[in-house]
């Protein structure tokens, strides 16, 4: 297997080569390195076997700036939760525009990671899509058995 990865300053040809690096390799396992809303958060197309699984550490919950200070403020003299709209919401739209990724089609199936225990809070988890079957794994050995488990299914 490989190793791909976005970093800064990527031209268009290294983009396309990143994404081609999912077709080229056949049978070797390429894990690809992605920022999460970054610029291979949208309209990217790995269809069928191309992209398997993806893993998401952390939220993506965007870092506090002035803009996102005043978008709060708004919502909060507005009596509404301003931190849910400046921060959290924009988090829940780069996870599913992440998991997007992985299931373009009817067909496509493939694993998620969720790699932070707050994906597992409701005022997080009940913003996903209600068929996400998120669970919390005991120990590290069972992302292992429980991802051959899924592959195992029938669709």
């Amino acid at each position: 297997g490989r190793i791909v990865s976005q970093v800064t300053g990527m031209t268009e040809t290294d983009k396309i080569d990143f994404l081609e690096s999912f077709e080229r390799e056949g049978q070797t396992t390429v894990l690809g390195l992605a920022v999460l809303g970054g610029s291979f958060s949208e309209g990217i197309d790995l269809v069928g076997d191309r992209l398997e699984g993806v893993v998401l550490i952390g939220m993506g919950t965007p870092y506090m700036s002035p803009e996102n200070e005043l978008i709060k403020t708004f919502y909060e003299g507005r009596g509404k939760n301003g931190y849910t709209y400046a921060y959290v919401y924009p988090a829940i739209n780069k996870i599913v525009q992440a998991v997007g990724r992985l299931i373009r089609t009817e067909t496509d199936r493939g694993v998620v990671l969720f790699l932070d225990d707050r994906y597992l809070y409701s005022r997080y988890k009940s913003l996903l899509p209600s068929h996400w079957r998120i669970k919390k794994l005991p120990e590290p050995e069972a992302v292992y058995e429980s991802h051959l488990e899924f592959w195992k299914q029938e669709l």
